[in-house]
Order: structure tokens, then C-alpha cells, then sequence
């Protein structure tokens, strides 16, 4: 049961980078005049990392991202300083 729970995760992920890369591609291709393939190329690596960066920018503005980066911001200082909570010296 878990592999599919994280089976489906991972075609959501999927799906909704090859959303992003698809709109973001078909944007680009809108607004330039003409494309030769140098063009293509470039402009679908850079919709590919601006898609992964909008979902990245989607999670974390979800609050469960959000959440988890706060917590591990907050617990760094300890870290560090070797006085992880719960620890006794």
C-alpha cells in the first residue's frame, strides 16, 4: 500500500512539472517571433528549472513545506552547538 501512496505522489509531482514546463514553454513560444533550435533548447531548460521552481515555491507556500523548513531552521543553533533537544551531556 505505501508504494502506491508514494507511486501516485510521484505522478502528481510529475504531472505538474510537465504542467508548468508545458505552459511556461508554450508562453515563451508566444511571445518570441521566430525559434531556431538553439532557441528551443535553451528556452525548454529554462522552463524546466522555472517549473521546478515554481513548485517548489507552490509547497512551500503551502505551509506543510513552510513548516517543515521553519523547524529545521529553528533546530539548527543546537545542532551546531552539539545540544540537540533531548540530548544530555
Amino acid at each position: 500500500m505505501a508504494h502506491t501512496v508514494a507511486g501516485s505522489a510521484a505522478v502528481r509531482v510529475t504531472a505538474e512539472l510537465v504542467v508548468w514546463w508545458v505552459v511556461l514553454r508554450v508562453l515563451r513560444l508566444v511571445l518570441t517571433s521566430s525559434v531556431d533550435l538553439l532557441e528551443w533548447v535553451v528556452g525548454s531548460c529554462a522552463a524546466l528549472v522555472a517549473a521546478v521552481a515554481a513548485r517548489a515555491a507552490r509547497v512551500a507556500a503551502t505551509g506543510r513545506g513552510l513548516i517543515r523548513v521553519t523547524s529545521r531552521i529553528v533546530l539548527l543553533p543546537p545542532l551546531l552547538l552539539g545540544r540537540a533537544p533531548g540530548r544530555t551531556r
